[in-house]
């Protein structure tokens, strides 16, 4: 982290016996969001990351957050049948969020009081989306917060259809791979940036980092090989606004194929997000 000191970790670095003239070939895992880390230790040669990808002069290699919750295993995800995948749901649309502390200001956690404000004056007509109800919760002070843990809201997100991501302290998010495993379709605000890129598209702020420099192994990254890409539009839902949301996803629910679609690539790419420990380290390819 940034508060320890820039020479305890230059300590650390001097104590590698086979750095020093070998930097591009030591491979660093930094286990937060790369703008959390330690100055020193953003842009050293090579990286494992959970993003952005910042290139001010180190490389990057992002990769997904890690769970060790057993149906994240896989074992468990890859003994789901296509059904599992397609089967009917409980819930359109599930979403939990804490509370936005007002000292944080306008900062990009903002989106999601935007949303709950947009969800508790326009959408108070029905409390349905398409045929089902749905759940928006501020977490503050609320019960689950406290009594139930991670294993619950997986829960709910696996009875759900459509699952919001919107911006939190970084680009990609913890709950954006958590959703997806879970089967749910994950619903993003898409900004428009002006960051070299070809999406010209960041989930995360307006002139943000682009999808191609916060996502593990996306499109158009020239993290891996182009047969290994990972298309993200091919399972996720944009929106431009959160006063957008409910239409468009209002437009899905009529047409059960394409979420049918998105549901299939859901498990196609569902994979690549998966970390085997234990038992599962070594059964299953890469």
């Amino acid at each position: 982290c940034g508060h320890i000191s820039r020479s305890s970790i230059n300590e650390i670095i001097s104590g590698l016996m086979h750095y020093k003239g070998n930097e591009k070939k030591h491979l660093f895992i930094n286990s937060m969001e790369v703008w959390h880390a330690h100055p020193l230790l953003r842009n050293v040669p090579l990286s494992l990351t959970h993003g952005p990808r910042l290139n001010e002069g180190g490389h990057h290699i992002v990769i997904p957050y890690l769970s060790d919750d057993p149906s994240f295993q896989p074992s468990a995800v890859k003994q789901r049948g296509e059904q599992w995948w397609l089967r009917p749901r409980k819930l359109a649309l599930s979403y939990f969020f804490g509370s936005v502390n007002r000292n944080m200001g306008k900062n990009y956690r903002w989106y999601r009081q935007l949303f709950l404000e947009e969800v508790r004056t326009n959408w108070t007509f029905s409390p349905y989306l398409g045929h089902l109800p749905y759940v928006v919760e501020s977490l503050g002070n609320h019960h689950l917060h406290s009594k139930n843990g991670l294993g619950y809201f997986n829960s709910i997100y696996k009875h759900s259809v459509f699952c919001p991501v919107l911006p939190g302290d970084s680009p990609p998010q913890k709950r954006f791979f958590d959703v997806i495993i879970m089967g749910c379709i994950p619903v993003v605000l898409a900004f428009e940036t002006d960051m070299t890129s070809q999406s010209k598209t960041s989930w995360h702020s307006p002139g943000g980092f682009p999808v191609e420099f916060s996502y593990p192994f996306a499109k158009h990254s020239n993290s891996i090989g182009t047969e290994s890409e990972i298309d993200y539009d091919s399972f996720v839902v944009q929106v431009k606004e959160v006063g957008e949301m409910r239409e468009t996803l209002e437009k899905l629910f009529r047409n059960h194929t394409e979420i049918q679609r998105l549901q299939l690539n859901l498990m196609k790419n569902s994979q690549y997000f998966l970390y085997g420990m234990g038992d599962d380290s070594h059964l299953h390819e890469d």
